[in-house]
Parts: structure tokens; sequence; C-alpha cells
């Protein structure tokens, strides 16, 4: 007679929540080894609406954020971009798309090359630098 041993292992879930300046929960998101990566990909994918989010001071992929822009309704998928003004530069969630402004400009240019997709998504980052206070390239340059 053969006898096995099942283990039934606990796993620990962490709850994350997003709230605005008042306190008051945007979005919440629970599952193991959560982090806020996770939550706010989850958060874009459902089209929370985080408008308000009080995500000042979060570390973020090793990146501290400043400031954040959330801009809703725009581009080929209709959904919301989050823009991140961090100590490491500007960061984009947008859709599945998730990385720094350079990445960004080439997806969108593989995507969408010049049409107004393309045009609404650049427009979008330009209104991003001048609300986060950086001075655009072609600026600096002239």
């Amino acid at each position: 007679i053969k006898q096995t041993r099942k283990t039934l292992e606990i796993m620990s879930k962490t709850k994350l929540k997003i709230e605005n300046r008042k306190g008051e929960v945007l979005f919440e998101h629970e599952r193991e080894n959560n982090t806020l990566r996770i939550t706010l990909e989850e958060a874009v994918r459902q089209k929370a609406d985080l408008s308000g989010a009080d995500l000042s001071g979060a570390n973020l992929w090793g990146a501290v954020i400043k400031d954040i822009l959330i801009v809703g309704n725009i581009g080929s998928s209709r959904s919301y971009t989050i823009i991140y003004d961090t100590d490491k530069g500007i960061m984009i969630q947008c859709g599945c798309f998730f990385g720094d402004e350079k990445e960004f400009v080439a997806n969108v240019a593989e995507k969408h090359g010049n049409n107004n997709h393309a045009r609404d998504y650049l427009a979008m980052l330009d209104f991003a630098k001048v609300r986060f206070g950086i001075a655009s390239e072609k600026k600096s340059e002239s």
C-alpha cells in the first residue's frame, strides 16, 4: 500500500488600492505577488477611471513618480493612457504598451505611421511635457 501526503500551500494575497487625494478608493486589485505595476495595468485593462489618482511619491519599477497625467478616449483603442513623469524620464502606459518616451514614439510610428491616431498620440505626449514642465527637444535645439 502506497500512501501519499498532500501538502496544502497557503498563498498570501496582497490587495492594493489606488485612492484619490481625498482618500476615496478609485480602484483596488488583489492577487498573489501583487505590485503597483500589476495593479495599474489591471486598472488600465479594466478602463478604470483614475482621474485624481494620488500616486505621488510611488516607486514604480525603481523610478520615483513626480507627476502623472491620465488622458482618456484617445488613439486607436479609444482608451486611457497614463503618462508618468519620473526621476528616470517620462514613462507611458497605453493599452498593452509600457515603456519610455523613445519606445512610445517608435511604437506609434510603427503602428500608425503619420495617421490621425499617431498625431493624437504625439500631441498628447507634447501636452504631457508642457504639463510636466519638460522642454521638448525641438524647442531646446533652436
